[in-house]
């Protein structure tokens, strides 16, 4: 595994559009995803990695995900949201398939869709954190997805 961290600059090679977290852990003030691979590009190349992303120092308090359904007869939108650790307790083997990531400041967003028993909802993940973000970047993934 090769260690990397997350710079403020917009040229990182690794994208999480369309990958898949498998698991999720936090501890004190860390939170880590796992995934079933990430995107890197670079070169013109688009490559595959086994991968987690660690929080370094997260606020696990503020650090949450809201799971969204909408209502058929009034499309109004319901929910729930859950703190990381409950969440992850909750659903072990959730699969959450990140389409946005956002990076702000303190604040990290990952929006995308959360499968379950044959359906699908809408998640919104939010962290805070002041530390750095550690990739932990695994050997390139070859097959079709």
């Amino acid at each position: 595994m090769i260690e990397q961290y997350r710079p403020k600059s917009p040229k990182f090679p690794y994208s999480l559009h369309d990958a898949h977290i498998r698991k999720i852990k936090v501890k004190k003030q860390e939170v880590t995803f796992y995934f079933s691979y990430i995107f890197c590009y670079q070169e013109k190349q688009e490559t595959l990695h086994k991968a987690n992303i660690t929080f370094l120092d997260a606020d696990t308090f503020f650090c949450n995900i809201q799971i969204f359904h909408q209502k058929k007869s009034d499309k109004t939108w319901r929910g729930k949201e859950y703190s990381l650790k409950k969440f992850a307790k909750k659903y072990p083997d959730a699969d959450l398939e990140i389409i946005t990531e956002c990076y702000n400041g303190y604040d990290t967003i990952w929006e995308g869709y959360f499968y379950r028993k044959n359906k699908t909802y809408h998640f919104r993940i939010y962290l805070w954190n002041q530390g750095k973000i550690r990739y932990n970047i695994g050997k390139v993934k070859k097959g079709v997805l």
